[in-house]
């Protein structure tokens, strides 16, 4: 879902939690990225899309 706009680490592993949090907090080209990124992703997750995505799925099912 998130795609290229975030950043991944084991979510067994509070430490890699730790260490990914404090690199997009202390690193402003890191977060402008993911930012930009993220909001590029916007329209996979229209209503319009969405919606036609669940129609369909709704046909497929009936």
């Amino acid at each position: 879902m998130v795609g290229d706009a975030g950043v991944f680490f084991d979510p067994d592993s509070p430490e890699e939690l730790r260490t990914v949090l404090e690199r997009v907090v202390t690193t402003e080209t890191l977060r402008a990225d993911l930012r930009e990124r993220g909001y590029a992703r916007l329209p996979a997750f229209s209503w319009d899309k969405n919606a036609a995505e669940t129609a369909r799925i709704y046909r497929e099912i009936i």
